[in-house]
């Protein structure tokens, strides 16, 4: 399934779990979800963070030391260029996953930001008729709920990106163990 057929039916999803609980949600009741999706934007800054301080300079500094072997005049001809561009191509789409993971982790916040503004400003407002429309409340739930999809898509890139990187690891550590036995012989 590609992405967006599936951005789709997540859409759908949502719009009916809106439809059929709007009119019973309170503006009251969403302040444990919206808490919820600041604390895990949160984690999910600090986690990346992490990961993107380690990654990016490694990945930067192989990004240079690759374009320097291509200018060289006279190729090393141990190297096998093709494979180095590869598996530096592999680094930076592991990189742009983790942009994405916390671009969508911003939105998130960044959308709660601006809705926390607008719920003090128009509820404590002569406005503050207009959110109790069901149309209005239907929105804001719907874009509420919405950006829970949101940060699960967060969540999920950062767990498979660390599930990734400890599998490299057990890879590394068997490849290791049998270079070892095998130079013992």
């Amino acid at each position: 399934m590609n992405k967006k057929a599936f951005t789709i039916i997540l859409a759908v999803i949502n719009a009916v779990i809106v439809f059929l609980t709007f009119e019973k949600v309170s503006y009251e009741n969403q302040k444990d979800l919206i808490t919820l999706l600041q604390n895990t934007s949160l984690m999910i800054f600090t986690v990346l963070g992490l990961w993107i301080a380690y990654a990016y300079p490694k990945t930067k500094s192989e990004g240079n030391t690759l374009k320097e072997l291509i200018r060289q005049e006279v190729p090393d001809k141990n190297l096998n260029i093709k494979s180095l561009i590869s598996e530096f191509e592999d680094k930076y789409k592991e990189l742009s996953l983790l942009l994405l993971a916390l671009t969508l982790s911003a939105i998130v916040l960044g959308a709660l930001l601006i809705g926390v503004f607008l719920k003090s400003t128009f509820l404590n407002s002569e406005l503050a008729h207009f959110a109790s429309m069901p149309i209005i409340k239907f929105i804001s739930t719907y874009i509420l709920y919405g950006l829970v999809f949101v940060q699960s898509s967060a969540i999920y890139l950062v767990v498979i990106k660390n599930v990734n990187y400890t599998i490299e690891l057990k890879n590394d550590l068997v490849a290791l163990k049998e270079a070892f036995k095998a130079k013992r012989k």
